[in-house]
């Protein structure tokens, strides 16, 4: 778990095998919530992934500490970091959400999304952050340990992921890994606000829509 405090400061517990945490313990494993030492900046929003962690700080840059051998630090490189890294190749970009579990992401207030790491195929991990382009603006996504979703600006649903073994990305007849998002047609007459994902499964919040509207936002 990773929080901000009232004044900015970063604080964790829990696994900190790969120093996602940033505290230097001979402990792998923190049962109290511990600062992330020297860190100077004033953190805003942070985000956990399984082995690395994201912090957005006042002046709108990003850092990433912890494990890196899938690139989910985008340093260009697979070095791993027990300090935080300022995040290479979002210059000039305005965040609006970040998200981190198997890969990392950010959402800009134009609507881009930007993915690193074991992004898309697993087997070609992302190592600088890429935008991932589309035809309508994305307005959230959640990225999980084996299921990533986004929703874009006209409510409409994507998943992809590992696997779709227990049907976590809402598509029928496919069982294996989805590289690229794919749409959920199931939801195509409904507008989804919100997502989240869990280990093997996917909700997501929203309001029916009448076919019409369906059709346009098609």
């Amino acid at each position: 778990m990773v929080v901000v405090a009232k004044h900015g400061q970063v604080f964790g517990c829990g696994d900190n095998r790969f120093n996602q945490i940033g505290v230097q313990s001979s402990e792998k494993y923190l049962f109290e919530l511990s600062e992330l030492p020297e860190f100077p900046h004033i953190a805003q929003k942070v985000a956990a992934g399984l082995k690395h962690t994201l912090i957005e700080v006042e002046n709108g840059n990003l850092y990433a500490i912890g494990d890196n051998s899938q690139g989910n630090l985008g340093q260009g490189h697979k070095y791993s970091s027990d300090s935080p890294l300022k995040v290479h190749g979002l210059s000039g970009v305005k965040i609006k959400e970040i998200a981190a579990g198997r890969h990392s992401a950010v959402v800009t207030e134009t609507g881009q999304l930007f993915v690193w790491g074991p992004a898309l195929d697993p087997s070609r991990p992302i190592l600088s952050p890429q935008e991932l382009r589309a035809d309508r603006a994305v307005k959230t996504i959640a990225v999980g340990e084996h299921t990533s979703a986004l929703i874009n600006q006209d409510g409409h649903l994507y998943t992809w992921g590992l696997s779709n073994s227990s049907g976590q990305l809402g598509i029928r007849n496919e069982d294996e890994q989805q590289n690229l998002p794919v749409l959920v047609t199931a939801l195509c007459e409904r507008i989804a606000s919100t997502v989240a994902v869990g280990l093997n499964f996917c909700i997501a919040l929203g309001q029916d829509c009448s076919a019409a509207d369906a059709r346009k936002a098609r």
